[in-house]
């Protein structure tokens, strides 16, 4: 199982931005993200996969962002 993942932090007093999966167009846009395997989780044995997601933003000094949504995967 794959799974998408990144980190990211800004500096304002440094000017610095840093990201894992390098420097995003937009936070939301997880076909960018990295990648992360090898966890020893068990497959689901279903023959659709319902995967609900949370992303969300926190920035000091601004209102947090947090959006959602579901990716379904079916099993021909």
């Amino acid at each position: 199982m794959v799974w998408g993942f990144n980190l990211g932090r800004h500096i304002p007093q440094l000017l610095e931005s840093d990201f894992w999966a390098g420097p995003l167009e937009s936070p939301y846009k997880v076909f960018q993200y990295g990648e992360l395997s090898g966890l020893s989780l068990q497959p689901a044995e279903k023959k659709y996969q319902v995967i609900p997601h949370v992303i969300g933003k926190a920035e000091e000094g601004k209102s947090s962002e947090l959006e959602g949504g579901l990716n379904v995967r079916l099993a021909l």
